[in-house]
């Protein structure tokens, strides 16, 4: 089985700001998770206390932050940007 990728509107929101290229890059990344049978050693997990199941993964100068279900095999993209703006809502 493979995980099955969700965005949230914010994150489609903050995907328009991302270069082209960029984009291109995460989304040959995102595929790439996909076909993973666990992508967590590929992340980094995102440190806070209401911040329990969030992870980071780099891509250049930009992240995607991600939020991985235990039970079903869902990943949902919560945001994207550049590293020096993503973690700031956090």
């Amino acid at each position: 089985m493979t995980w099955t990728v969700l965005w949230s509107p914010h994150a489609i929101r903050s995907a328009k700001k991302v270069p082209r290229p960029v984009l291109l890059r995460i989304r040959n990344d995102l595929l790439a998770l996909v076909k993973e049978p666990d992508p967590r050693p590929f992340l980094k997990k995102i440190k806070g206390q209401e911040c329990g199941t969030v992870y980071s993964h780099r891509v250049g100068m930009y992240r995607i932050i991600l939020d991985i279900g235990h039970d079903c095999l869902i990943i949902l993209v919560i945001e994207v940007g550049h590293r020096k703006h993503v973690y700031r809502d956090m």
